[in-house]
């Protein structure tokens, strides 16, 4: 399916952020009979592996949650790993159902909150962290778990995005840079415990960091239903800002939706501009990344990679370097902006002590999501500090 130059049906690029092993699984494990553990999606493998994963690391075992209001939210598609099965199993639906992704982790492991899967394309996942986080705010549950799965099966999307001539020709993304010729592709699966800061301290739990505001949006009417919408993205990361009730002149880093086309990067640079630049009459200036730029896009999982990268960096008081940033792209005014690509590791001080960031999602099709975090009101028996190795 490959061929370098633009041909009907192939792809222009081969190269992705792929898994290893995709196909390994074990259902013993959370009691699936292997007959059925074969014709099980990847996503749903995914999406159970790396929650049990999120739950050990957080300290929990099943006997702790079960028949408690744990709610469950993965942002994910619908995938084609139906189409591919023969001789199907009598229980295949369980497999292969997108609902499924989420219902058969809250069977396995017998929890009792709401349990969703969101599909707003690339926001997919930062869309499920913020119905997670209204409903602990709302007191529907206690604990949450949320994020996202993406897994390239076949050439479908490598063929499909070639047309659309929306990927870059080396498989890179090369955000914010003067080189950027669009977007390349990943696959990953990303999770996260959610629960309210104050019981969080109470039981003692490890914090990486606190959400401190979300908010979700649509582009409306545009000049194309993907054309994205300026005006939208900035009022996006004012909701987000206003919902966390924050000062917008202590965010010290944004990591960007940062897809690393020519175009989309400096429209969505000019949105936070225009947000950090009211009211910053002391050139206060702040760093954007891409985790694309490291993974590749991971569509449905794209924003939970740039939450765990953020939470990562909070905890590591540094911020890593966005790479292939080798000259940043001249259609927009870096000098006379108030924010800067990272090109190489740096210490992370924040604003006071706090450092704070934004992240940003935009779904193709026009849904938005914003997410703010920072490590304002863990306490220190409680903070995680793990620094990134330089090499």
């Amino acid at each position: 399916f490959y061929a370098p130059e633009k041909t009907p049906g192939k792809s222009y690029i081969k190269w992705g952020g792929f898994l290893d092993s995709i196909e390994d699984f074990d259902p013993k494990y959370f009691k699936i009979p292997e007959a059925l553990a074969v014709q099980t999606d990847p996503l749903e493998r995914q999406w159970l592996e790396v929650s049990a994963e999120a739950m050990q690391d957080a300290g929990y075992e099943k006997k702790d949650l079960s028949g408690k209001q744990v709610g469950v939210y993965a942002g994910s598609r619908v995938g084609n790993f139906k189409q591919k099965l023969t001789n199907l199993h009598k229980d295949f639906i369980v497999g292969t159902g997108q609902n499924f992704i989420t219902a058969h982790l809250a069977h396995i492991y017998n929890l009792k909150g709401p349990n969703l899967v969101v599909d707003t394309a690339c926001s997919s996942s930062l869309t499920a962290i913020d119905l997670a986080v209204k409903d602990l705010r709302l007191g529907v549950t206690e604990m949450a778990l949320a994020g996202g799965v993406d897994i390239l099966l076949d050439e479908g999307h490598f063929v499909g995005m070639s047309t659309a001539e929306v990927l870059s020709k080396d498989g890179r993304t090369k955000a914010f840079d003067e080189k950027a010729d669009g977007t390349g592709l990943g696959e990953g699966c990303g999770v996260i415990v959610l629960k309210k800061l104050s019981d969080a301290i109470a039981n003692g739990d490890k914090i990486y960091c606190v959400i401190e505001g979300t908010s979700v949006n649509n582009d409306g009417s545009t000049m194309g239903i993907t054309t994205p919408n300026p005006k939208a993205q900035q009022a996006l990361i004012e909701s987000a800002i206003e919902n966390g009730n924050v000062d917008r002149s202590t965010i010290s880093y944004v990591e960007a939706h940062g897809t690393g086309t020519l175009v989309g990067d400096p429209i969505e640079l000019k949105g936070i501009t225009a947000v950090l630049a009211k009211n910053n009459d002391q050139g206060i200036k702040c760093a954007v990344g891409s985790v694309k730029t490291n993974i590749g896009h991971l569509m449905s999982a794209s924003g939970i990679a740039g939450v765990i990268k953020v939470a990562m960096s909070i905890s590591a008081k540094q911020l890593p370097p966005t790479l292939n940033c080798d000259t940043p792209n001249p259609r927009f005014d870096f000098d006379n902006s108030p924010v800067y690509p990272i090109q190489e590791l740096q210490d992370w001080d924040g604003v006071s002590g706090i450092r704070r960031a934004g992240i940003s999602a935009f779904g193709l099709g026009g849904n938005n999501a914003h997410v703010i975090l920072s490590n304002h009101g863990i306490p220190d028996q409680n903070s995680v500090n793990t620094p990134f190795n330089s090499t």
